[in-house]
């Protein structure tokens, strides 16, 4: 019973040590939103923990612009605006 119960706490407290170890590689995502003026090229740079919050505020800022969006998937980019508009908008999956 006891040799049971030791080799049961070697695992857990092994695979404790591995997680934290893990933990400080981890690679967090950030998403910045990039706005463009087209007139003057100044850019202006949001940024963003989560893809939820930066899509929100994305997609109100397209509603508010009333520009359409385009998602790129191979590129994980979302691009509104552009040529032909005041502001070119990108959200941006950056690592």
């Amino acid at each position: 019973m006891l040799q049971s119960f030791d080799f049961k706490h070697r695992i857990t407290s092994r695979k404790n040590v591995i997680l934290q170890k893990y933990k400080h590689f981890t690679i967090e995502k950030m998403f910045k939103i990039f706005v463009t003026n087209m007139k003057s090229g100044h850019v202006v740079e949001f940024s963003y923990k989560t893809k939820r919050s930066a899509h929100n505020k994305f997609v109100s800022v397209c509603n508010e612009l009333s520009y359409n969006y385009t998602e790129v998937k191979s590129m994980n980019v979302v691009i509104a605006g552009g040529i032909g508009h005041d502001f070119r908008l990108e959200l941006v999956e950056v690592k």
